[in-house]
């Protein structure tokens, strides 16, 4: 019986996800006011017309929600070390346009299956959300949401996917896991105070933190 009712609470929740993602649209999505409350200090806000002039690299990312206990999780990777300014940082399977992706919601089912192993129907894919430039890596992100009642098996690319982070939906949805740390830039031999998820004690912060915070503030509307 308690097996039973704990599935009917996930179908009722993974219901209450497709809706409120299936009602957003363009006009209507949290956009940058909602990145903004996560986003670090001194991030300046550019149009696409003025990124322009920085030839950004066009990558896409994805945002998957998915089974497992009956409970909605998020996927999330921690970057293997390697010389870049996102060496060991926690992000979305996803990264840049190839040549072979048709466009960039090709690119983040391609790159989803690539460093975890995940293969996903396009009718999976709810939503694109709003697009997100990231200044030290010069990288324009379109992030799209996909919503996957079922349990996953991950097999992660170990030259880009240091771990894999199962995550329930609650725990970004819990207010006390947001805070605050300092990021020190070498280059710059400064630290600054940045927001983040750190959900045991996994620090989750930057394009990544504001991608979820608009995700997690259409959900709230």
């Amino acid at each position: 019986m308690l097996n039973f009712a704990s599935k009917l609470i996930a179908l009722m929740q993974f219901f209450e996800i497709y809706s409120k993602i299936k009602q957003i649209n363009a006009e209507n999505l949290p956009g940058f006011e909602a990145q903004a409350k996560l986003s670090p200090p001194y991030r300046q806000k550019l149009s696409l017309e003025e990124l322009k002039i920085y030839k950004p690299k066009m990558s896409a990312v994805m945002l998957l929600v998915y089974n497992k206990n009956n409970i909605p999780h998020i996927v999330l990777t921690q970057r293997q070390e390697y010389k870049g300014v996102h060496s060991r940082q926690i992000s979305f399977p996803g990264g840049q346009t190839e040549k072979q992706d048709k466009n960039l919601l090709q690119t983040a089912l391609r790159e989803t299956y690539e460093e975890i192993g995940v293969s996903i129907a396009e009718d999976k894919v709810l939503k694109e959300i709003t697009w997100l430039y990231v200044p030290p890596s010069n990288f324009l992100i379109y992030p799209y949401v996909a919503l996957v009642d079922k349990t996953l098996n991950f097999n992660k690319d170990d030259v880009e996917v240091k771990s894999i982070l199962e995550i329930p939906l609650t725990d970004f949805m819990n207010k006390n896991n947001l805070t605050n740390f300092d990021y020190y830039i070498k280059s710059q031999d400064i630290s600054i105070n940045c927001p983040c998820f750190n959900i045991n004690g996994h620090i989750i912060w930057g394009a990544t933190a504001m991608i979820l915070n608009e995700f997690l503030t259409i959900l709230e509307q």
